[in-house]
Parts: C-alpha cells; sequence; structure tokens
C-alpha cells in the first residue's frame, strides 16, 4: 500500500512522516477530485544554520498534492491544467480573504513513483469548513455570520476586482483560519476573465451552481462562467449562514438544486426566514436573481452588507416561510444543454430517474407513467440507451491495474431531470459527468469518497456497453439487449437510486 490505511484511495496517498523540502506529513486532512490535503510541519535540521527563507510562515501548513502520474493521457491533461490555474492563482491573487500560499514545491522522488513530479502547494492551514460549522448549528445561524460574511464577501471582490472567477464556490470552499476569521480556498477551477467571461473545467456542486451554468454548453475549454455566477453561490451560502437552512425547498442536497432551476426556469418560491433583516433578505434574493445580468456586483454586495448591518440586528428567531419571487428567465427546451436525464420521481409517478451506460442525453419530459409500465427505452445523441425503471444499472466493476496498481470500485450511476448532471454512489454530493451533445463523446469526471481517484476519461458506445478507450484498464458492465422489451426488472439486486434523486 502506498500510504497510510485511511488516505489510501485518496487522490494522492502520502504516508506520514513523509518530507517534501522542510516539511513532514502528519495526517491526512481531506481529498477530492484532483489533489490531497495533508497537515504538516516544519522540521528544518536543529544542526544546520539554515537562512529563514519564508519569515512569517506559521510552524504547522497544509500541504496540497497535485499529482502528475496518473493512469491516461486525458487525465494528466487535465492534472496539469488544474495545477496550472492553482500556480496562476499563487502568482497573482495572493489577496487578503484568500487562502494564502507560501511555496510552490515539485517531488523529486523517482523511488515513489506515484508521487514522483507531483506539485505541492504549501498553505495556510485552517480549523474547519464552513460547512463543517452550518453541521455544528443545525436549523439556526453560524454565531456572527453576518459579519464572517462580509469576509466571503471581500475574498469574492478581491478575485473579481483582479480579473477572476472562483466558480466553485460552496461552505466546503470557505475555511474557517485559527484567528476565527473567514477565507476563499480551493482555486483548481478558478479562472482568468476573458473579457466578461471565463472557462472553468464541467464541475462543481449543483446546489449552488448557477441556473444558467445547467444550460451551458460545454467547450473544449470547459463551461463559460461570469462573476455573477459567484455571486448567485453567495447568496445561497449566506440564506445557510443566517438561517441554517437553504433558500430552496428539498431535503436533499440534488432536490434543492432541482428546485432551484425550476424557480429559474418558471418563477418558483424562495424559504426565507422571516426572522431576517430586511436588507440582508433583498440582497440575497437579488443575489439569486435567474438573470445573471440583474444580480448585484462582488462590490455592490459588499456595499449592502454594509447598509444591512448598519440597519438594525443581524438575525431574528422565527419560522420559515416561503416567499414567492417571479422568475423571469424562461429556458429554452431543447436548446444545447448539459447532459441528461430523465424525470424525478415527483414528475413521474411510480418512477425514479435512472441512466444507464453512464448517462443519457437531453430529452424532453415524458408524460406520467404509472407503476406498473414497462421500462421506456429512448435513445439519445450518443446512441446509449436510457432506461426509466427506477433503478441504477450502469456500472464500473472492481478492477486493478497491473501496471499502475490504481484500483476501481464498483459505481452505480443515477440520472436525474434534463440539463442535470450525473451523480455516483455513495458519494451524493460528488459530481460524475455531463455529456458533450455534439459528439458521440462523454466525459466522466468520476471521483468521490469512495473510490477516491479522479478519473477524466472519455467513453463510447460498442453495442450493448459502454466502452473506455483505455478498456484494458477498466470494466464496464454491459446493458443486456433483452432489457430493451421486458416487462419486469431484469435486476432486482440493483440498489434504487437515493431520495435525492
Amino acid at each position: 500500500m502506498r500510504g497510510d490505511e485511511a488516505t489510501s484511495t485518496w487522490a494522492v496517498s502520502v504516508p506520514v512522516g513523509y518530507r517534501v523540502g522542510r516539511w513532514e506529513v502528519t495526517a491526512g486532512i481531506a481529498t477530492g477530485s484532483w489533489g490531497s490535503v495533508y497537515a504538516a510541519v516544519s522540521r528544518r535540521d536543529p544542526h544546520r544554520s539554515e537562512p529563514d527563507d519564508l519569515p512569517g510562515v506559521p510552524e504547522q501548513v497544509a500541504l496540497k498534492f497535485l499529482p502528475t502520474g496518473t493512469s491516461t493521457p486525458r487525465q494528466l491533461a487535465h492534472l496539469a491544467d488544474v495545477a496550472r490555474r492553482e500556480l496562476a492563482r499563487h502568482d497573482r491573487l495572493q489577496r487578503t480573504r484568500l487562502l494564502r500560499t507560501h511555496e510552490v514545491l515539485v517531488v523529486d522522488d523517482p523511488a515513489t513513483p506515484h508521487l514522483d513530479g507531483a506539485v505541492v502547494l504549501v498553505m495556510d492551514r485552517a480549523d474547519c469548513a464552513l460547512s463543517d460549522q452550518i453541521r455544528r448549528h443545525p436549523g439556526g445561524p453560524v454565531p456572527d455570520g453576518a459579519g464572517h460574511l462580509r469576509e466571503v464577501a471581500e475574498g469574492m471582490a478581491a478575485m473579481h476586482q483582479a480579473g477572476w472567477v472562483h466558480g466553485d464556490l460552496k461552505p466546503s470552499n470557505v475555511l474557517v483560519l485559527a484567528d476565527g476569521t473567514w477565507c476563499l480556498a480551493d482555486f483548481g477551477t478558478a479562472a482568468e476573465l476573458e473579457g466578461t467571461h471565463a472557462y472553468v473545467p464541467p464541475a462543481g456542486a449543483p446546489e449552488f451552481m448557477p441556473p444558467e451554468r445547467r444550460v451551458s454548453a460545454a467547450t473544449p475549454d470547459g463551461q463559460q462562467v461570469r462573476p455573477s455566477g459567484d455571486v448567485w453561490a453567495f447568496g445561497v451560502i449566506a440564506c445557510w449562514v443566517l438561517t441554517g437552512s437553504a433558500p430552496f425547498t428539498g431535503g436533499t442536497s440534488w432536490a434543492r438544486a432541482q428546485a432551484a432551476a425550476e424557480y429559474a426556469s418558471s418563477g418558483g418560491r424562495l424559504l426565507l426566514d422571516p426572522g431576517l433583516p430586511a436588507g440582508w433578505r433583498a440582497l440575497i434574493v437579488d443575489c439569486l436573481d435567474p438573470r445573471p445580468g440583474d444580480r448585484p456586483s462582488s462590490d455592490e454586495v459588499l456595499r449592502r452588507i454594509d447598509e444591512a448591518d448598519r440597519a438594525g440586528p443581524r438575525h431574528r428567531n422565527g419560522r420559515r416561510s416561503a416567499i414567492a419571487v417571479g422568475a423571469v428567465l424562461c429556458l429554452v427546451a431543447g436548446a444545447v444543454a448539459l447532459p441528461a436525464i430523465l424525470s424525478s420521481p415527483d414528475r413521474r409517478p411510480g418512477h425514479d430517474a435512472v441512466a444507464t451506460g453512464t448517462i443519457s442525453a437531453p430529452t424532453a419530459t415524458s408524460a406520467s407513467a404509472t407503476a406498473s409500465a414497462p421500462p421506456r427505452v429512448t435513445w439519445n445523441a450518443a446512441q446509449l440507451r436510457v432506461f426509466d425503471t427506477g433503478r441504477c444499472v450502469a456500472r464500473t466493476e472492481s478492477q486493478r491495474d497491473a501496471v499502475t496498481g490504481h484500483g476501481w470500485d464498483r459505481v452505480w450511476y443515477c440520472g436525474n431531470d434534463p440539463g442535470s448532471p450525473l451523480y455516483a454512489e455513495p458519494d451524493a454530493e460528488t459530481m460524475v459527468g455531463w455529456m458533450d451533445t455534439t459528439t458521440s463523446w462523454f466525459v466522466c469526471y468520476r471521483h468521490g469518497a469512495r473510490h477516491g481517484r479522479g478519473d477524466d476519461v472519455w467513453y463510447y458506445t460498442q453495442g450493448d456497453r459502454v466502452v473506455s478507450p483505455h478498456a484494458a484498464r477498466k470494466a464496464w458492465g454491459f446493458m443486456p439487449a433483452d432489457f430493451l422489451h421486458a416487462s419486469a426488472d431484469p435486476f432486482p439486486g440493483v440498489p434504487r437510486c437515493p431520495s435525492r434523486i
């Protein structure tokens, strides 16, 4: 095993005690799709008089490892892009309210191939993330949340003023430092503006993703984003921080993302605590305007936070009530969209939405079906079969690569409404991928707590299978032809999609 048991399946597995420069790894902190973060302490040789080339750097830091030893050329290219974004941000965005990066190292360790050449960012170490704070105060506001939200807005404004977009603003990417202040982190998807917009990888947390990204066509450069997308995410975060709840209905992250899409497309409801002061209520509503051009700028957000702070108390207890907010933006059905997927249970009685292969493509929402109806089969742009049976039937098989030693767990893919991303179980918060409807290819960013490793691979169809160009390294489940006309579920042992679908 390359690292400790607890981190052996992480994107980058690093053993406790491993040295990089003057830093020694002491524990794992967290892993993501394209990198892993470890706690580390300074271990300068006490017997050598070394100049302190990093004055002011704390003795305890966080090390973010971005690997280069990967299993596919496309994954290598994507990781190189992530490293480029992180390094560019390090060079150009050392600003207030953004997590500080003190130095950048490159691992030189031929004896450890999976770490040799990895880029290591030496960063400030946080006490926790905002997502942890929200969990510690379920159903209620985070202490001094309004003041800390200004710190988040300061970080967002600093990025926008420098010509950058964060692109993945969410509570887990807002860190709480040792002095109690909040700052923005995780700039692997951050991008420089090219005029009015930037391009980011097609990944993110849908609950905090602006509605325009759900219908934005993927391009070779990524998805087009604007600073207004960060402002939308700030509005969702502010609601969680000040009230302990989301501004959209739903008991799960995915259900809330669906409610946000419906709110944006045809007019819906925001759930705002009546105890919110008027200034904060109006700001959140404006940040969540379905029309990107009508949202306030980050500088305007800062000004209005100051006004709300002067106007009165930051939060009053009260029961939640729903307020209707008119939505003007109408998303045109059939426009170029993200991947796909069949209707959710609340729209199709008796059925859970499901995608086989690994995806389904954009289709019109079908009429309601009864629970006893036979499976409904459609074909998408990539000729991947889509089954509306209420069960996830696409899967990857566990297999270990004899060359790299990398392994893959079995993954069940669940589909949702047209224009939505796919998810892998059991990681309900991690996006799997999006369908590129302009070609017969599908890019799958497979990652998460269970599988650990990120995997950027293009898949295509071959007969009744979904096949990878690197099929010798990965085996994919068959989609039996007799399932096309089955009147009963041929896979009774397959787990149902979770309730969030």
